[in-house]
């Protein structure tokens, strides 16, 4: 009976990040307002296919898998990676057991920049859109996350906690600038009742951020 349970468990954390990646997906909006251009850049636009340039399974620790994808128009790619191995044991520790990324290229930096703008993030938005997207059940909790990302242009960053029936979640979100590439980028782990914040999963998380924009800005040297 216990493993019939935990199989069921695995079945909605997955049911779980499959919704939010359809949220987190960019599509362009009709006519974004234009936002000043930034600074010359130091180097060149991000060039290349959306789906080479995601960060990828050799970037994270072991025993992650591909468990979904998606291809929403134009040159934007995202992907699920869930690590089945963590979500199999019946107490899982802090760690990342599931990565959400999402990666748009558009024509150049203006429009990136457009784009960044034009689609806002805030607590209560995504509060709104974990609700729906999970149907978490009690208290969603998202605060701003205060983080910076080697080599990128501009982020917005923060942390959510919410609980589906007896399984709780924390995740940290990233929106990432990169000249004229958006990233989306949701890591998540189980949470525990106690410890609002683990140290070692908030390093992990961050190295996920700092990977996938290094990948993005490899292309452009």
């Amino acid at each position: 009976m216990r493993r019939s349970l935990r199989f069921a468990r695995n079945d909605v954390i997955l049911a779980v990040l499959a919704a939010v990646l359809g949220a987190c997906g960019i599509r362009p909006t009709e006519q974004p307002r234009p936002t000043p251009a930034p600074p010359t850049p130091t180097l060149p636009p991000v060039t290349g296919q959306a789906e080479n340039l995601i960060i990828q399974l050799a970037d994270l620790p072991g025993g992650f898998k591909l468990a979904g994808e998606e291809r929403p128009g134009g040159n934007a790619y995202s992907a699920i990676y869930l690590r089945p191995e963590l979500l199999a044991q019946e107490n899982p520790p802090a760690e990342m057991l599931g990565v959400i990324a999402n990666l748009s290229i558009f024509a150049d930096p203006a429009a990136g920049r457009a784009q960044f703008a034009a689609q806002g993030m805030d607590p209560a938005s995504i509060a709104k859109d974990l609700r729906e997207a999970s149907g978490a059940t009690g208290e969603v909790d998202v605060q701003p996350h205060a983080a910076s990302v080697a080599g990128a242009d501009e982020v917005v960053a923060f942390r959510a906690r919410y609980a589906i029936g007896p399984t709780r979640l924390l995740e940290y979100r990233y929106r990432i600038l990169v000249s004229n590439a958006v990233v989306n980028l949701i890591v998540t782990a189980p949470a525990s009742a106690t410890e609002a914040e683990p140290a070692a999963f908030r390093e992990q998380a961050q190295a996920v951020a700092e990977r996938q924009v290094k990948r993005i800005n490899d292309t452009r040297r």
